[in-house]
């Protein structure tokens, strides 16, 4: 019998997988067991909770949207904290000065 706790190299693909393949309830899984935990990551490099609000919502919109980039050979939870910590450094330097006329 499989449970989802189980955490062989085969459920890491098989998950990735199904990400990969537009499985909302297999990313949908991947949000709630990563959820507060990314909004912790996201505060800690942010600074504040206030700051943190976006980066979460912004983090899963841009795994979801790039989800052919998850390769499972490390397992699934590296990726969105990858997304996470780009989504917050791209907060952090803002859109940047205007661009000349």
């Amino acid at each position: 019998m499989t449970t989802s706790s189980t955490t062989g190299a085969g459920n890491h693909d098989a998950a990735a997988a199904a990400i990969r393949a537009g499985d909302e309830a297999a990313f949908a899984l991947l949000v709630e067991r990563h959820r507060n935990s990314l909004r912790t990551h996201c505060h800690r490099m942010l600074g504040s909770f206030t700051d943190a609000e976006d980066a979460p919502q912004e983090t899963w919109l841009r795994a979801w949207r790039g989800r052919h980039t998850l390769h499972g050979e490390h397992g699934v939870r590296p990726w969105p904290y990858r997304i996470a910590t780009r989504a917050c450094l791209d907060a952090l330097t803002g859109p940047g000065p205007p661009c000349p006329p």
